[in-house]
Protein backbone atom coordinates (compact mmCIF):
# COMPACT_ATOMS: atom_id res chain seq x y z
CA UNK A 1 0.00 0.00 0.00
CA UNK A 2 1.27 3.17 -0.92
CA UNK A 3 1.30 6.30 1.62
CA UNK A 4 -0.22 9.63 0.82
CA UNK A 5 1.43 12.39 0.07
CA UNK A 6 3.27 14.54 2.32
CA UNK A 7 1.28 17.84 2.67
CA UNK A 8 3.66 21.08 2.43
CA UNK A 9 3.53 23.38 5.21
CA UNK A 10 2.30 25.31 3.30
CA UNK A 11 0.37 25.54 -0.58
CA UNK A 12 1.92 28.65 -2.77
CA UNK A 13 -0.67 28.52 -4.81
CA UNK A 14 -3.61 27.62 -5.72
CA UNK A 15 -2.56 25.58 -8.52
CA UNK A 16 -0.07 23.48 -6.14
CA UNK A 17 -3.29 23.16 -3.31
CA UNK A 18 -4.96 21.77 -6.55
CA UNK A 19 -2.26 19.14 -7.78
CA UNK A 20 -2.22 17.78 -3.93
CA UNK A 21 -6.00 17.42 -3.89
CA UNK A 22 -5.39 15.79 -7.07
CA UNK A 23 -2.99 13.42 -5.48
CA UNK A 24 -4.85 12.17 -2.62
CA UNK A 25 -7.93 11.87 -5.31
CA UNK A 26 -5.47 9.16 -7.19
CA UNK A 27 -4.68 7.71 -3.76
CA UNK A 28 -8.27 6.85 -3.07
CA UNK A 29 -8.73 5.48 -6.12
CA UNK A 30 -5.95 3.41 -5.97
CA UNK A 31 -7.28 2.43 -2.07
CA UNK A 32 -10.51 1.75 -3.80
CA UNK A 33 -8.74 -0.80 -6.75
CA UNK A 34 -7.37 -2.91 -4.18
CA UNK A 35 -10.41 -3.08 -1.61
CA UNK A 36 -12.22 -4.37 -4.53
CA UNK A 37 -9.35 -6.99 -5.27
CA UNK A 38 -8.92 -7.74 -1.60
CA UNK A 39 -12.82 -8.71 -1.84
CA UNK A 40 -12.33 -10.35 -4.84
CA UNK A 41 -9.47 -12.45 -2.95
CA UNK A 42 -11.72 -13.12 0.07
CA UNK A 43 -14.49 -14.45 -1.61
CA UNK A 44 -11.82 -17.01 -3.27
CA UNK A 45 -10.86 -18.01 -0.27
CA UNK A 46 -13.67 -18.71 1.52
CA UNK A 47 -14.78 -21.10 -1.29
CA UNK A 48 -12.06 -22.86 -1.73
CA UNK A 49 -12.14 -23.53 2.15
CA UNK A 50 -15.94 -24.33 1.91
CA UNK A 51 -14.67 -27.14 -0.62
CA UNK A 52 -12.11 -28.13 1.87
CA UNK A 53 -14.30 -28.25 4.67
CA UNK A 54 -16.53 -30.56 2.67
CA UNK A 55 -13.75 -33.03 1.66
CA UNK A 56 -12.43 -32.90 5.61
CA UNK A 57 -15.88 -33.83 6.90
CA UNK A 58 -16.20 -37.13 4.64
CA UNK A 59 -12.49 -38.05 4.92
CA UNK A 60 -11.06 -41.48 5.92
CA UNK A 61 -7.94 -41.39 8.07
CA UNK A 62 -5.63 -41.70 5.21
CA UNK A 63 -6.60 -38.42 3.53
CA UNK A 64 -6.31 -36.23 6.69
CA UNK A 65 -2.72 -36.07 4.98
CA UNK A 66 -3.24 -35.33 1.90
CA UNK A 67 -6.34 -32.44 3.76
CA UNK A 68 -3.42 -31.22 5.74
CA UNK A 69 -1.39 -30.32 3.19
CA UNK A 70 -4.09 -28.53 0.98
CA UNK A 71 -4.66 -26.32 4.21
CA UNK A 72 -0.92 -25.29 4.44
CA UNK A 73 -1.09 -24.54 0.89
CA UNK A 74 -4.19 -22.28 1.53
CA UNK A 75 -2.74 -20.61 4.68
CA UNK A 76 0.38 -19.79 2.54
CA UNK A 77 -1.91 -18.48 0.07
CA UNK A 78 -3.75 -16.18 2.59
CA UNK A 79 -0.57 -15.07 4.16
CA UNK A 80 0.61 -13.58 0.98
CA UNK A 81 -2.22 -11.67 0.46
CA UNK A 82 -1.61 -7.89 1.38
CA UNK A 83 -4.27 -6.72 3.83
CA UNK A 84 -3.20 -3.58 4.62
CA UNK A 85 -1.90 -4.26 8.33
CA UNK A 86 -1.26 -7.58 10.23
CA UNK A 87 -3.41 -9.20 13.10
CA UNK A 88 -2.23 -8.33 16.00
CA UNK A 89 -1.26 -11.99 17.43
CA UNK A 90 1.56 -12.80 13.99
CA UNK A 91 1.35 -16.39 15.38
CA UNK A 92 -2.04 -16.62 14.19
CA UNK A 93 -0.72 -17.87 11.12
CA UNK A 94 1.72 -20.50 12.64
CA UNK A 95 -1.09 -21.35 14.87
CA UNK A 96 -3.63 -22.28 11.72
CA UNK A 97 -0.66 -23.64 10.02
CA UNK A 98 -0.20 -26.41 12.94
CA UNK A 99 -3.79 -27.13 14.02
CA UNK A 100 -3.16 -30.92 12.72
Amino acid sequence: MTTAPEIPDEFDSKEELKAYIDQLHDQIEFLEEEVEESEKEKLELKQELNEIEGEASAASPEEVERIHAMLTEFVDRMESIDLHGKPDDVGMQDGMRDAF
